[in-house]
């Protein structure tokens, strides 16, 4: 059984998240795979990660695999604890006979309870807004507290984005255990108008909403330093309209929104300095079963 997810970056809302707020994610290549096959039931997980732990607690089907995580990249920021657990998630699903339709169909609300039980930490959970993203591909719109899940287009004829790394790593969970209590009201204003700008294809609002969020992360210290030198270096050219962190200090992964046709030029400039890692032309289907051979659990 081999089964793939894309990777996941929070364009808004990677802060909110964490107490219900609304968010927008995007789902593009390179792609995690989970190949499974009969085994001797050794883990490829970290026994203390929330994969590691759910194998554990599903030995009596997990004892008979063996299983190989594939990370077709050693960049931060992508997703890749979030897409151990949803493709270790739906594999166990899967050899319970539950379709990869029938998954996608629920409101993931069980393997989110899951996910926050095995990821048991001090300071603020995690939100498992990538698991959701990584489950359902493309750009994804998701608001916890409101029970809004919405998968949609990207929209913008003209307006693109690049995502490319800024080479360094930030643990998550370490930021997470010392964030403390903070004021997310203007934040949140924004990112509703960033999200409504983007609901109604209102490029220019979408692109001012954007840039404001990312000053007001800066302003609140959720902006790492060398993502702000990055960011003031790079904004400079008149082709990015708007340019922010993504994720825990934006110190992974940077989106630049960039007119479609000069993504090929801002893409070559980048890349001279950072590593690629996608575009708009690379958003990717969801959970998705490269081989339908499905390993049923044993009695």
């Amino acid at each position: 059984m081999i089964l793939s997810c894309p990777s996941k970056t929070f364009l808004l809302g990677e802060y909110l998240v964490l107490n219900g707020g609304p968010s927008l994610l995007l789902g593009t290549e390179p792609r995690f795979e989970l190949r499974v096959q009969r085994g001797t039931g050794v883990s490829p997980f970290h026994p203390e990660s929330p994969a590691g732990k759910l194998w554990a607690r599903f030995a009596n089907i997990t004892g008979q695999w063996s299983a190989e995580f594939v990370n077709p990249s050693s960049l931060g920021g992508l997703g890749a604890s979030g897409a151990e657990f949803l493709l270790l998630y739906s594999a166990i699903k899967a050899s319970q006979a539950v379709s990869v339709e029938a998954q996608l169909e629920q409101d993931h609300s069980e393997m989110l309870q899951l996910y926050w039980e095995l990821s048991s930490q001090k300071g603020a959970r995690p939100s498992g807004a990538d698991l959701v993203a990584q489950a359902r591909g493309g750009v994804t719109l998701f608001e916890r507290s409101q029970g809004r899940l919405e998968s949609t287009s990207w929209g913008f004829p003209n307006l693109g984005f690049i995502l490319f790394s800024t080479g360094h790593k930030t643990p998550t969970h370490e930021h997470l255990q010392s964030l403390g209590e903070w004021d997310s009201s203007a934040l949140e204003n924004l990112t509703r108008q960033a999200l409504q700008a983007h609901r109604i294809k209102h490029e220019q609002n979408f692109v001012d909403s954007v840039r404001k969020v990312r000053e007001t992360l800066k302003f609140l210290g959720f902006e790492a330093p060398a993502t702000t030198k990055i960011i003031d270096e790079v904004g400079k050219a008149p082709s990015i309209r708007a340019i922010k962190g993504c994720g825990a200090l934006g110190a992974d992964v940077i989106c630049a929104l960039v007119d479609d046709k000069d993504i090929p030029r801002i893409s070559d400039l980048l890349s001279r300095k950072y590593t690629i890692i996608a575009n708009h032309h690379h958003l990717s289907e969801g959970l998705f079963f490269k081989s339908t051979h499905v390993l049923e659990a044993q009695p």
